[in-house]
């Protein structure tokens, strides 16, 4: 999936030089050009610029993958067949270290929704 984010970037860039579009973006040319070869490929906020700048949508660069979706639903249903010791467990990931409170509410809506699909 991520193998082709470097070729998408590149696409809408045209004919424009790396230089004209990083300075629209207000990133350094050199970290244009590391996306573009994909020696980093962006997450959250870089990644919503990149899509806000260009009129296209974050799907653009990572186009769904139906098998990656089927697997990640049987992963699921396998954490909730498992009991776990102690606190319940959820698995997350975020750049941001949550309070236990939003944690607990996070975990709770998940539960809640995981419930009411089955």
């Amino acid at each position: 999936m991520t193998q082709h984010f470097g070729r998408r970037l590149r696409r809408l860039r045209g004919e424009r030089s790396q230089k004209e579009v990083a300075e629209a973006l207000g990133i350094p040319t050199t970290t244009l050009s590391s996306l573009e070869q994909q020696e980093c490929v962006p997450r959250g906020p870089m990644l919503q610029r990149l899509a806000d700048h260009f009129g296209v949508s974050r799907d653009y660069f990572y186009p769904p993958d139906a098998r990656a979706t089927v697997g990640a639903r049987e992963w699921l249903r396998q954490l909730r067949r498992t009991s776990f010791q102690g606190a319940p467990t959820i698995a997350t990931h975020a750049d941001v270290d949550f309070d236990e409170e939003t944690k607990a509410r996070f975990a709770e809506n998940v539960r809640h929704r995981l419930e009411s699909k089955d």
